[in-house]
Order: C-alpha cells, then structure tokens, then sequence
C-alpha cells in the first residue's frame, strides 16, 4: 500500500487585522501559485471586517498576480480555524502575537510570513533526505514542513524587528498598495518553493514504496 495514501497535502491559514488587505492577497495569491498542490489556503482577521469584500485596490492587484478575487468575504479568526491548520502565516510579529495567545498550541507553525520565508529558503536547502516524512510522523505535507523548521532555525539569522511586517494599505494611498504588494510578493516564492518541495516529496516517497 502507498505509504502516503492516507496523507493529505495540509492547510495554510493566513493572517492580518481586517481580513480585507493583506491576508486575503496572501491566501489568493499563494492559492493560484499553488494550483495543482491541493493545499488549502485560507484567510481570516484578528479585528476582521466581517462579511466585507476584500478592498477593491487590493483585489485588481490580486487578479493581476493571477488570483481569483471573487467571492472573497472577510471573516473573524477563532480557535477552530487556528486549530486546523497546519501552518499559519501572519502579516506581522503582533498578529502571530495574537494568534498564539488565542491558541498557544500552536505556537510550533505559526509564523511572520517574512520570517517563515526566511525559514523557507533554508529548507529548501537541506538535503533530499531531510524532506521524506519518517513513520509515525505528520501526515500532512505542509505540516511536515514545518516540521523541518528546527533544524534550519539556527542557520538563520532573525530579521530586524521594522522589517518582518507588511504594510497595512486599509485606508492609505495607492502607493501604500503597491508597496504591500512588492512586500508580499518577494516573501511568496521561498515559501512557495518550499511547499511544493513538501508535496513533491510526498508523492515521491509514494512512488518509491510502490515500486
């Protein structure tokens, strides 16, 4: 039997204040990067607009950068969504603050997005091994991944306090828009790479037990 029949690809909840901004480019961004993956990407807000559309300029930037920004409607974070994911990515330093203090559980995957592609990048620099899920272990893929995080967090040197958050563009100018995106955009390839290195992984594991 296929070893990784019974894994799925995992869950990826993103994180801002109003869930109409950041978090929500996040999760359609990094949902069309992941097409093809079956990881789930998510959203929701610490003070969220609840049943907001996500904020129009945002959404033009979304469709843009190949996302799907219809049908977007802001909700409130909970300990169940928090609960079910299998990693967390945050705006910022303080919404992983408030996530961790809603559920301390989950302390282990819940990150900056800027620290977590940081991170990213160092594991994607592990060797092949490193990415096989040992028995017994997680059986999602994402949540494998953030399994590897201790063993390339001291190879990493942290980021500096002002530079792990993105800019918060609710109710600002166009440029404070442009300027989320290229933040969020330049922290989604290690963090995508990574990711589709995880299922990647899975699946071959499976092919090899098949073989």
């Amino acid at each position: 039997m296929d070893p990784a029949a019974d894994r799925t690809p995992g869950s990826v909840l993103a994180v801002c204040t109003g869930n109409v901004c950041r978090s929500p480019y996040i999760e359609r961004v990094l949902a069309a990067r992941l097409a093809g993956t079956r990881i789930r990407v998510t959203s929701a807000g610490i003070g969220a607009l609840v049943g907001s559309a996500m904020e129009p300029r945002v959404a033009r930037r979304v469709v843009e950068a190949g996302g799907q920004a219809d049908g977007f409607v802001a909700r409130q974070l909970t300990p169940q969504l928090v609960g079910q994911a299998d990693l967390i990515l945050c705006a910022s330093r303080e919404h992983r603050a408030a996530v961790v203090r809603m559920e301390p559980a989950v302390l282990q995957r819940t990150f900056a997005l800027a620290d977590f592609a940081q991170l990213a990048t160092a594991i994607q620099r592990l060797p092949a091994q490193a990415a096989v899920a040992p028995a017994g272990g997680p059986t999602s893929a994402v949540a494998r991944l953030v399994g590897l995080v201790p063993l390339v967090r001291a190879t990493v040197s942290p980021l500096a306090a002002g530079a792990a958050g993105i800019i918060d563009p609710y109710r600002r100018s166009d440029r404070t828009v442009a300027r989320m995106v290229r933040q969020i955009e330049e922290l989604l390839g290690p963090v995508e790479a990574a990711l589709r290195g995880a299922v990647s992984a899975e699946e071959s594991a499976g092919d090899a037990a098949v073989s």
